[in-house]
């Protein structure tokens, strides 16, 4: 029994065996009847943030069966660098499967499975063009510069073209941008500097699935501009405006600043002072865009300048301080463009609406995280997204703004590593709107509008008058009394520094009557205020100063009257007048206590 279930085990394990050879012996023919003739490779290390690669190569089908299919192989770390892959024949892209299937004995590659546009036969030649755009292959080297310093980088890639076929012949030649190189790769000969480009090869007979070091330090001062996020909103308004908002953070991904930021330093000329940093970041609008705005958390941001070039808007955008390497920024821009220029309308159902935009970010600059929203009017349905490459995820949702009842239905889309060149293709967005629902806002609104004028006949006819209880209306009473006795004490003070006016003049016998007449009139003003705004409101609930107020103004009154007496003797003079004048004297100082006495009570 044990020996049949041994014999089982090892049937078993040969079968696998078999099948697993069987499938990378055919994964391994998938392209061993193909060999590259020749190949050229051009790669534009010229900026800092993305690198392209054009690729030319001839391909043969040395097999005895026609091929349909051609494969492009990549390492897996260097595979999560590609942002952008297209392939090319006579100017038309061909169709390209990510990821078409893995090879056992080359496990730490990634293929793609490129569809040619006829099938190859047997001793067969053809041309195609790859074009490949790369994200965080250069690096800064050293990590870390000072303000003064120029910044160098390290370019890094694969001597030979990694490919699964055999290459009888190919070259590499890498763009720098600049003469100023530190080193290069050169083991491997032929490897040539000519000045602001490397050569390499030709190279012939190179073996599948080569690889040799490629590096390259030189100095490169261009803008490391780098979009670590945007969230990006396109808000469709069937009343013919395209709203367009972007919400940015970007940072500077090269050598760190190390040491103090001095802005002095900066001022004197950027380019020589701080070579490495950036400021200025150009946008490209369409010709149309209007009302365009630059905004951060602080508010807006006016340094921008807007100018028209050829067929569209360039728009340079200024950040309120410059970016050195390790600093960011968060801010948001947006503008608004006519809808007519951008939406369509199938000829075949007048409901049926496609919408086509550019995909990413006015600015060229490679970008790390982008979120697309696409919001439709609301009622559409039938949504659909479509652009022409592979995105990470795609959903719905639902946001509420003005005058909505149900929400508007919002496409999103994700994408990582987006390519300044998948920036600029147009997204398509098409949707079902019934073409009465553009009446159902000003309806809303209509509606809204006369249900508030019915709700106000209604209330302007309704009572709803409550009366206050006595308690309530006992305080109303005293907090008015207060303010009236505040009111009194001012304007008694303001009247009582008139005397003082009087009490020099008859002291010095100078223009008594004329003084006396002038204070008279401005305390007669006083008085009939008092009178009239003040006593008699406080007579209407019989308020407890008023018989306070009441015995000031009458001794106020008799006051003056002693005054007017006083000028009046001594002005008459006289040898029998000095009893009298000091009677009138003690009499109006008397007059003065009890006035004030009486003041003081009402200020307690």
């Amino acid at each position: 029994m044990m020996i049949k279930y041994f014999s089982l085990f090892i049937l078993f394990s040969c079968l696998l065996f078999t099948l697993s050879f069987a499938t990378n012996t055919l994964n391994n023919g998938i392209y061993k009847d193909i060999e590259i003739i020749s190949l050229e490779r051009s790669i534009d290390a010229t900026q800092t943030s993305i690198v392209k690669q054009d690729v030319k190569l001839t391909i043969q089908n040395i097999g005895s069966s026609e091929t349909k299919y051609f494969y492009l192989a990549f390492p897996k770390a260097f595979a999560q660098n590609v942002a952008h892959l297209i392939v090319t024949y006579q100017n038309n892209n061909l169709n390209i499967i990510k990821y078409a299937f893995q090879d056992e004995f080359n496990s730490e590659s990634l293929f793609y499975q490129v569809e040619l546009s006829s099938p190859l036969g047997s001793n067969q030649k053809v041309e195609i063009s790859l074009n490949i755009a790369l994200l965080n292959t250069i690096r800064p080297y050293p990590k870390e510069i000072k303000q003064d310093e120029h910044q160098k980088v390290v370019y890094e890639d694969n001597l030979y073209f990694y490919s699964p076929y055999r290459i009888r012949t190919q070259q590499t030649i890498v763009k720098l941008g600049t003469s100023i190189i530190e080193s290069y790769s050169n083991t491997i000969k032929p490897a040539e500097n000519r000045g602001t480009t490397i050569n390499y090869g030709p190279y012939t007979n190179v073996a599948p699935f080569s690889q040799a070091e490629l590096k390259v330090h030189y100095q490169n001062d261009k803008p490391w501009f780098v979009i670590s996020s945007l969230d990006r909103i396109v808000e469709i308004s069937h009343w013919g405006n395209l709203a367009i908002e972007e919400h940015y953070e970007i940072k500077h991904g090269g050598a760190k600043l190390v040491g103090a930021f001095s802005r002095y330093e900066y001022s004197k000329n950027p380019f020589q002072t701080s070579p490495a940093s950036f400021r200025k970041i150009t946008a490209v609008l369409p010709l149309t865009a209007n009302e365009i705005y630059f905004r951060d958390r602080i508010g807006n941001i006016s340094s921008s300048d807007i100018r028209v070039v050829g067929d569209h808007l360039e728009v340079d955008f200024l950040p309120r301080f410059p970016l050195f390497g390790g600093w960011s920024i968060r801010f948001y821009i947006g503008y608004n463009v006519p809808l007519s220029d951008y939406l369509t309308v199938a000829k075949n159902n007048p409901e049926k609406y496609r919408l086509r935009y550019n995909f990413g970010s006015p600015f060229d600059a490679p970008i790390e995280k982008l979120t697309l929203k696409v919001v439709i009017p609301e009622g559409a349905n039938d949504l659909e997204f479509r652009v022409p490459f592979p995105i990470d995820e795609e959903s719905r949702e639902v946001v509420k703004t003005y005058l909505d009842i149900s929400g508007r239905p919002v496409v999103v889309v994700k994408k990582n590593n987006v390519s300044p060149d998948q920036q600029n293709i147009n997204f398509l967005v098409s949707y079902n709107f019934p073409a009465s629902g553009i009446y159902f806002e000003p309806l809303l609104v209509i509606g809204s509008l006369f249900a508030f004028c019915v709700f106000v006949m209604f209330y302007v006819r309704l009572d709803l008058t409550i009366q206050k209880s006595e308690e309530q209306n006992e305080q109303d009473r005293d907090t008015l009394a207060a303010e009236l006795t505040e009111e009194f004490i001012e304007l008694f003070i303001k009247r009582d520094s008139y005397y003082s006016e009087v009490e020099t003049a008859i002291a010095n016998n100078d223009n008594v009557d004329k003084i006396i007449t002038e204070v008279e009139k401005k305390r007669q003003e006083i008085t009939d205020y008092i009178r009239n705004n003040i006593i008699s409101e406080l007579s209407k609930f019989n308020a407890k100063s008023l018989s306070y107020i009441g015995k000031i103004e009458k001794k106020e009154t008799e006051k003056f009257e002693i005054l007017r007496q006083l000028s009046g003797i001594k002005k008459r003079g006289g040898k029998d007048v000095e009893k009298t004048i000091l009677e009138l004297e003690d009499n109006y100082d008397n007059a003065t206590d009890e006035i004030y006495d009486a003041v003081d009570v009402l200020r307690e």
